[in-house]
């Protein structure tokens, strides 16, 4: 939710003067890549799986990767051989902490990223999140980071007993032009409208998002919000929630699910 995204395209947009970009976007492609495509003079963006394809096809004298931590190693050589063999001037958006408890290939792949680069540059802080949703966020993940006395107007936060009873609260926020952005790899989003999975985000931001958070959520002793349970995935559980509602512009529905205790905490937090 830093902005980096925003960020790269914007570096795209002022090196398109200098020749034509390919803008790899290791990700789902969506509706607004599209249309950034139709916009954005000698700029391509296209999947990490068609990079080979546009790289045959095209002329690119500049290479700009987003969400790079997304690639497997095999994936990464392949970039890299090209961009050495070609002489291609590239830069490769990193995040950092979404390889944290990563499978070895992507932990590998992160660490050939950093070595790789002839320079390095961080984001010293958010340029994209809303104020209100930023503090938010900060006391959800970090109750020592709780802001006082600020009102938190554009959140929501709502408690179901049941997944059950959960279904229709979620349905009815959806008619209101809420994107339900899942962190359950059990759960189905295929083809269905204003429902998609947070590892289909990257790079993505919706005026409204609504997420749930389950009975496997805590704070633990020191305030710091945890699951109790391992994702089978490379993203741990609080990984992918945090994904989901750093994609949110203006407004935040939290659901809380089956979990009396956390849906205190919150409330202590909006009212602290």
């Amino acid at each position: 939710g830093t902005g980096k995204t925003l960020l790269v395209y914007d570096l795209a947009k002022s090196l398109s003067e200098d020749g034509p970009v390919l803008f790899v976007h290791c990700g789902s492609l969506s509706r607004g890549h599209q249309q950034l495509n139709e916009h954005m003079e000698r700029v391509t963006i296209c999947g990490a799986e068609n990079y080979p394809r546009e790289m045959e096809t095209g002329h690119y004298p500049i290479l700009i990767v987003d969400e790079s931590q997304r690639l497997e190693e095999k994936e990464l050589d392949r970039l890299r051989d090209h961009v050495l063999e070609r002489g291609i001037f590239s830069i490769f958006s990193f995040a950092v902490p979404q390889v944290m408890n990563a499978d070895p290939e992507v932990a590998a792949a992160a660490e050939k990223i950093s070595l790789m680069a002839d320079a390095s540059y961080m984001l010293t802080s958010k340029i994209r999140i809303n104020k209100e949703i930023y503090l938010f966020l900060k006391g959800l993940f970090d109750f020592r980071k709780r802001t006082r006395n600020h009102h938190f107007n554009n959140i929501d936060l709502i408690y179901a007993d049941s997944r059950e009873s959960a279904e229709p609260i979620i349905d009815y926020y959806k008619e209101r032009g809420y994107m339900y952005i899942s962190c359950d790899e059990t759960e189905d989003t295929a083809e269905k409208p204003m429902m998609v999975d947070s590892d289909d985000t990257f790079g993505q931001e919706y005026d409204h998002v609504m997420v749930t958070m389950d009975s496997r959520f805590y704070h633990d002793e020191k305030g710091i919000l945890r699951s109790s349970e391992t994702s089978p995935g490379p993203y741990s559980y609080e990984q992918m929630l945090y994904q989901a509602v750093t994609r949110t512009r203006e407004q935040l529905c939290i659901l809380v699910c089956s979990n009396e205790d956390l849906m205190r905490r919150i409330l202590t937090l909006l009212k602290y």
